[in-house]
C-alpha cells in the first residue's frame, strides 16, 4: 500500500459540535473563542478566549453604541459565573466552527493566563433610583428571543450587598438570576464588592485572587473586555 493512502487511513476527523455554524465576519481565527453552551433562556454564546483593549474615557452607553453594528456585546455578570462555571466544570470545548479544541491547548489554564494581568470590564452598570424609597438598578445587555436588548432591572434581592470575601465555588455554584453572589454565599479568598451607583462592574486580576470590584469607564484610560457574540 503506498505510504499516502496508508497516512490517509490514519487521519482522525475533527471531533464537531452538534450544530454546524457560520463564521461571523469580526471572527478572524476561530480558534481565538470558544462556545458557551446555550440554556433554555439563551442560545449559544461565542466568547474570546482573550481580552482586546479599547480606547477609555467614554460612558457605557457610547461603548455600546460603537458595537451596535457589530453584535458584539459585553459579557454581563450573569453569563460570566455561567462561562467560569463551564470552564472549570467542563472537559470538552469547542471552537468557533463547532469544532473540538484538542486537550493540550489547555482552555481553562490558557484562559486564566491570558487574563491574570488584566482586569476586564464586564456589562453591568449600576445607579440608585428613586426618591424616598431607593432601590439600586442593574443595566446591563441580555438576550431575549435571540436578540441582544439593553435591560434595567431592580437589584435581585438577595444579592450580597456587602464587601467581603466569597467563595467562587460557593459563587458559581448558586448565584441569583443576575449573577451576583447570594447573601449566604460562603466566605473564600475572593474578593467582592458590592455595587457602587455610577460605577461598572470588573474582574479584577491584579491581586493573587481575582475579584469582583467596582470601576468606572468613564475616567479609564483602557477598558479592557472580552468580546462575545451570540450565536
Amino acid at each position: 500500500m503506498p505510504i499516502d493512502d496508508y497516512l490517509e487511513k490514519l487521519t482522525i476527523e475533527p471531533v464537531k459540535h452538534k450544530k454546524t455554524y457560520k463564521i461571523h465576519p469580526f471572527i478572524g481565527n476561530p480558534n481565538d473563542y470558544i462556545i458557551l453552551p446555550e440554556t433554555k433562556d439563551r442560545p449559544d454564546i461565542l466568547v474570546k478566549r482573550s481580552t482586546i483593549h479599547y480606547p477609555g474615557l467614554i460612558s457605557s452607553q457610547i461603548l455600546d453604541k460603537h458595537l451596535e453594528n457589530t453584535n458584539i456585546f459585553l459579557l454581563p455578570l450573569s453569563y460570566f459565573v455561567e462561562l467560569l462555571d463551564y470552564l472549570f466544570c467542563s472537559s470538552k470545548f469547542y471552537n468557533a466552527e463547532g469544532i473540538q479544541i484538542p486537550s493540550y491547548e489547555n482552555v481553562l489554564g490558557n484562559f486564566i493566563k491570558q487574563i491574570y494581568d488584566d482586569y476586564e470590564f464586564l456589562g453591568n452598570t449600576f445607579s440608585l433610583q428613586g426618591g424616598f424609597n431607593m432601590w439600586w438598578e442593574n443595566t446591563y445587555t441580555k438576550i431575549i428571543d435571540g436578540k441582544l436588548k439593553k435591560v434595567s432591572e431592580e437589584l435581585d434581592l438577595d444579592a450580597l450587598f456587602e464587601d467581603r470575601s466569597i467563595s467562587i465555588t460557593s459563587w458559581i455554584k448558586d448565584p441569583t438570576p443576575q449573577g451576583f453572589p447570594r447573601k449566604n454565599c460562603l466566605y473564600g479568598l475572593n474578593d467582592y464588592e458590592k455595587p457602587e451607583s455610577g460605577s461598572n462592574y470588573v474582574i479584577d486580576f491584579s491581586g493573587d485572587k481575582f475579584g469582583i470590584k467596582n470601576r468606572n469607564m468613564i475616567i479609564d484610560l483602557d477598558i479592557v473586555f472580552r468580546p462575545a457574540l451570540i450565536l
